[in-house]
């Protein structure tokens, strides 16, 4: 059975397409096939400048100890290994970016060692391009932790079957371990912990409580910035419920979504939920004998139409498919929900397998974001990682935007030349401008509108352009925007 990766684009809307996918490039390797490669996470700095996104993940010769390494995310350095000693072992990187303190370029690496004789957490701060000095946080005999982090300077673990959380604060340039809080107790693994962008908003501990026969998933809540955790909620309750993610916080939403795998006789299906109440339960209308393994970001904003408000809903869901054949590209939600089942990955070797796809925000520019996904696949009898990349793009809502205007490239991709046509109905003044996949704005014109038909010619060396994926915005008299990708070979 090959397994394959999967985006659906999520809209939860009946009339102006606010957010939309254009599409993933093609996946390439990201890392050797000497050493398994696992567990990739990503810093995005507040930023946003690009040569601070910075990827970590864990690195393993057979049989040898498990190192941390770090790589800048958008450029050819090499990878560095940063926490690597013989006879000790690194897992698990985290990062917690340092919004709650002052410093550009400055986050925290939280990670796991047993460097103590057994698996406990320790963090170090990232500031100035060099680490500083290294925190042990927790001293544990036991070595079922599971750590994960907010972005918030919170992080929670699960130990001998116990649910624990601890704020790292800091003084004098120093980190410093705050009390370690009991949440939960009995029958407890894998928590998980979201992060929300503002004052007033739930910071959620969730994980799964095992009970007789089945899975459930419990949480706690404290409004942040206080931490006072409320008393344990049942978030869901029958079957067997694994593979807790919540979505990233980002840029254009505050919810933070909670996906999870949800198993009955050997069955799957992937749910997301918000802990919030905000949304309804959802399920992926496909089913497999396997995990899905969901990551779900979302685009959530509320738009002003004419005398009302209404709450708009987008976002991408990745996930592992295990199909006989590996020809799926469409469907529709059962609640009838625009759905772009998008073919990511296709494995031709039913040999391979994927694992613990990922999606991460990567750097935006004025209408235009970047997602990344990240994922691992069992290649030369080792895990590799794999990464491929998404735009996405945010539309205006304006009442005199609403009409469908075109916008059309031909041919597309294209070798030299191509040809660029769109809607100008009132005849209005344009503009053109060129975006390589970093952002950086390569070509920019403008000119009177000719007709309400426009049609402009282009060759790629007139233009400067090299073979690449770029994104093409329109923009037409004071607010229309029509935006398209363009594939130069």
């Amino acid at each position: 059975m090959k397994k394959i990766f999967h985006t659906l684009v999520l809209l939860v809307s009946s009339t102006v397409l606010l957010a939309q996918s254009e599409g993933w490039q093609h996946a390439e390797r990201i890392t050797d096939t000497i050493y398994n490669h696992t567990n990739a996470t990503m810093y995005m700095p507040e930023t946003q400048v690009e040569e601070y996104y910075y990827l970590f993940w864990e690195r393993q010769v057979d049989g040898q100890e498990m190192e941390i390494c770090m790589k800048p995310y958008y450029s050819d350095e090499e990878l560095e290994v940063i926490l690597s000693d013989e006879d000790v072992n690194y897992r698990n990187p985290q990062i917690m970016s340092v919004e709650y303190f002052l410093g550009m370029n400055s986050f925290i690496l939280v990670y796991e060692s047993d460097k103590s004789g057994s698996w406990n957490i320790y963090a170090n701060w990232y500031q100035e391009g060099a680490f500083t000095s290294e925190v042990q946080l927790t001293n544990s005999d036991d070595d079922d932790n599971h750590m994960r982090t907010s972005k918030k300077g919170v992080i929670c673990w699960a130990n001998s079957g116990n649910i624990y959380s601890m704020k790292l604060g800091y003084e004098t340039g120093e980190l410093v371990p705050g009390d370690i809080t009991l949440i939960a107790e009995g029958n407890c693994t894998n928590p998980v912990i979201n992060s929300p962008l503002y004052n007033g908003q739930d910071l959620v501990i969730a994980w799964e409580k095992h009970e007789t026969e089945r899975i459930d998933i419990e949480l706690v809540r404290s409004e942040y910035p206080e931490i006072l955790w409320g008393e344990v909620e049942l978030f869901y309750e029958g079957g067997n419920n694994t593979n807790l993610k919540f979505s990233k916080s980002n840029f254009w939403s505050d919810q933070n979504y909670l996906s999870w795998d949800h198993e009955v006789d050997g069955i799957y299906q992937a749910f997301f939920k918000a802990p919030d109440g905000y949304d309804d339960l959802h399920q992926v209308n496909t089913t497999q004998s396997t995990a899905f393994m969901p990551d779900l970001f979302p685009v959530m904003f509320i738009v002003k139409e004419l005398e009302f408000k209404k709450d708009w809903f987008a976002g991408l869901l990745t996930y592992a498919y295990s199909i006989e054949e590996s020809n799926i590209y469409s469907n529709q939600y059962p609640w009838d929900d625009i759905l772009n089942h998008e073919h990511m990955f296709n494995l031709s070797d039913s040999t391979l397998q994927v694992n613990n796809p990922s999606l991460f925000e990567g750097r935006h520019w004025e209408d235009y974001f970047l997602i990344h996904n990240i994922w691992e696949v069992w290649q030369n009898n080792h895990w590799v990682l794999y990464h491929n990349t998404n735009y996405a793009l945010l539309g205006d809502a304006k009442a005199e935007d609403k009409r469908q205007l075109s916008l059309t490239i031909s041919p597309n991709p294209a070798s030299d030349n191509f040809n660029i046509e769109f809607d100008n109905p009132d005849v209005k003044d344009f503009g053109i401008k060129f975006f390589d996949i970093s952002g950086r704005k390569r070509h920019s014109m403008s000119q009177a509108g000719q007709s309400d038909k426009e049609m402009l010619s282009f060759n790629k060396h007139d233009l400067n352009l090299e073979t690449g994926l770029y994104m093409i915005k329109i923009q037409v008299g004071n607010s229309t925007r029509l935006m398209k990708k363009l594939i130069l070979r």
